[in-house]
Formats: C-alpha cells, sequence, structure tokens
C-alpha cells in the first residue's frame, strides 16, 4: 500500500486527539449533543447493515465529529474536521478490512454508552480501544505499516 506510512501517521495523531477528546465530551456534551451521537450510531449501524460501505465511512466519520463537537473545544471540532477532510482514507482504509464495519458497530456503541453514562475512563479507553482495533485490522488486511 503505497500510503501505508501517511496512514499510520494518520492513526498516531488520532490516537493523540480522539480518547481526550471522548473523554471531554463526557463532561461537556449537552443533551442535543448526546442525542446528535445517538443519531450518527442508529445511522451507522442501519448503513452497515444495508451493505452500503461508502454512506457506512460517512457515518462513522459523523459520528468521530460528533464527539469532537461535543467537547465544545471549537479547535478540536475544527482539527477533527480537517482531519475528516484531508486525511479520509484513514477512515476508508479500516472500513474496507474485513469484519472492521461490523466490529465497529460494536466499539462505537461501547464508546456511546461510556458519553452518555458521562464515564470518562471508559470513554477515552473506549476510543483507545477502537482506534488500535482499526489500525491492527488494516495492518492485517493490506499488509504491516
Amino acid at each position: 500500500m503505497e500510503n501505508a506510512e501517511a496512514l499510520r501517521e494518520h492513526f498516531e495523531v488520532r490516537l493523540l486527539i480522539e480518547p481526550h477528546a471522548a473523554s471531554l465530551a463526557c463532561r461537556f456534551a449537552e443533551q442535543k449533543d448526546l442525542e446528535a451521537l445517538q443519531s450518527c450510531y442508529d445511522t451507522f449501524v442501519e448503513k452497515v447493515k444495508t451493505g452500503d460501505v461508502i454512506e457506512s465511512i460517512s457515518s462513522d466519520s459523523a459520528f468521530h465529529l460528533a464527539v469532537a463537537k461535543a467537547t465544545k473545544n471549537r479547535t478540536l471540532a475544527v482539527l477533527m474536521r480537517t482531519m475528516d477532510q484531508t486525511l479520509n482514507e484513514g477512515w476508508y482504509a479500516s472500513l474496507h478490512a474485513p469484519g472492521r464495519l461490523e466490529s465497529s458497530i460494536e466499539e462505537h456503541g461501547r464508546l456511546l454508552q461510556a458519553i452518555l453514562s458521562h464515564d470518562q475512563k471508559e470513554a477515552s479507553q473506549a476510543m483507545e480501544d477502537h482506534l488500535r482495533n482499526a489500525l491492527k485490522d488494516i495492518q492485517h488486511y493490506f499488509g504491516t505499516l
């Protein structure tokens, strides 16, 4: 895979940012943010179950962006939006690995429940586990990064 190094770097940055974002979302999410997260999750599940890979990728990205928005940190939300727009091969590659979409349903569900429960430690761990699992699946499917 010719973009392997860029993809590895993409996940390194996400691992630095997103677990902390999940923790912050537990602290600062308002009811409308929690509803948006639930809606993004439900859409993701629906798209995965219908086999719509392109829309699944889009709704996966929307879920991660909703977590960032729930932090109420505008810089973080802009950074995640920028990463989504400019580095979307990370989302694309990870969700094309066999079984990754189905695994992401469970992992997003765990993360969502942690945020809904305002469990900062669990939310952070759930996000870290999700990203590490995605990277591991990419490495396995596409070869070592």
